[in-house]
């Protein structure tokens, strides 16, 4: 996998890092992207995710999987902290049959999320949120099999330290949610090899289609859907740029979120891409991601 897909599916860990959950809301943030909700004061949110990620191109094809562990705090009402280690599993096959690839730790990542404007309304709200945070390069960057080292895209670290800041707008009612949000990425070099830097972005409704069912005020379901985009600069080895990379595409995710209680959700979205212009080695292109997890505070 290139450095614009994997700088994709971190900025997608990343922004289901910072999807919070309040105590009784009506909608939790975006499944996919990111969204502006804070956990309430002196509160710990526990977030189990899977991500799914399958690209090809002819013969070719990569399947990713990722399962970041969560803890996330709330020191004060405003604002959280949280740390997050990915288990990363890659594999590429080729289409003369070899296979490559290799799986273990990631990269630690720590984030802070500050809400700096809340607004109530008659049954909503309306709030943002500055978010920003360092990946630390903690998975091994690497790792071999018997046709030599693996390039970059496999390995389950990237061996580099990264920051990340962002912004996101949120707007609640009483049967709709909309949500706004951008997270950037810019990349450090490490042993010869810089990625590019990224810039997600993503544009979420949710609507409320049962607001107690089948129990009352115990459960609900919410639809959702998300646009969700990324613009990548190239990558550079040894200084120089590698043309077949960088670039922007765009998926839609529809996905559900279905709340076992005041505190806890099950959820699940996929990701359908809609424009795939981000270069790839082997020209490989995103067929399909899917999200899955929970989320609860405490």
């Amino acid at each position: 996998m290139a450095r614009g897909a994997r700088g994709r599916w971190l900025v997608y860990l990343l922004g289901c890092v910072f999807v919070m959950v309040g105590t009784r809301l009506s909608f939790a943030d975006p499944i996919v992207g990111v969204g502006p909700t804070t956990v309430f004061s002196l509160g710990t949110l526990v977030r189990g995710l899977g991500v799914y990620a399958r690209l090809s191109q002819g013969e070719n094809r990569l399947t990713v999987w990722q399962a970041p562990l969560l803890a996330v705090y709330s020191p004060r009402r405003d604002l959280n902290v949280a740390v997050s280690l990915p288990y990363v599993s890659k594999e590429l096959t080729l289409e003369d049959g070899r296979r490559r690839g290799a799986e273990g730790l990631g990269d630690l990542s720590l984030f802070a999320l500050y809400r700096f404007f809340r607004q109530d309304r008659p049954l909503g709200t309306v709030e943002a949120t500055l978010l920003g945070g360092l990946k630390l390069p903690t998975g091994a960057s690497e790792r071999s099999d018997a046709q030599g080292r693996l390039p970059p895209a496999l390995q389950p670290g990237t061996g580099s330290v990264d920051g990340l800041v962002g912004l996101t707008l949120g707007s609640i009612s009483r049967r709709w949610g909309l949500y706004l949000g951008a997270l950037g990425k810019l990349n450090t070099e490490a042993g010869g090899f810089k990625a590019g830097d990224t810039v997600s972005y993503n544009l979420a409704v949710q609507y409320q289609l049962f607001p107690d069912w089948p129990t009352p005020e115990l459960s609900q379901l919410n639809l959702s859907l998300e646009l969700v985009g990324t613009t990548a600069t190239r990558d550079t080895v040894l200084g120089a740029s590698v043309p077949e990379s960088g670039g922007t595409e765009f998926f839609l995710a529809p996905g559900l979120q279905y709340f076992l209680g005041p505190q806890w959700i099950i959820e699940t979205a996929v990701a359908i891409p809609i424009s795939r212009g981000l270069e790839r080695p082997l020209g490989l292109k995103p067929d399909v991601i899917v999200v899955w997890g929970f989320r609860g505070v405490f």
